[in-house]
């Protein structure tokens, strides 16, 4: 599941798996893998922070909406 949450692909969710039940065996392909997390990571990172701003516009615009009109 949580190779599916973050966006892997079934391909790379195998070479996890490997590496978790085997070690590193190919030093290459963990760097490999070691990369896409690093970019996963930067995705996600990106995508929270757009979900934030929105999440504050909404608060702020619930809030301009809370009050008596003038």
């Amino acid at each position: 599941l949580f190779g599916r949450r973050i966006g892997f692909t079934l391909g790379e969710m195998g070479q996890l798996i490997s590496v978790w039940e085997n070690g590193i065996t190919d030093p290459a392909e963990t760097e490999n893998l070691r990369q896409r997390f690093k970019e996963k990571l930067h995705e996600l990172e990106k995508k929270k922070n757009e979900i934030d701003r929105s999440v504050e516009e909404l608060r702020a615009i619930l809030a301009r909406m809370a009050r008596p009109p003038i």
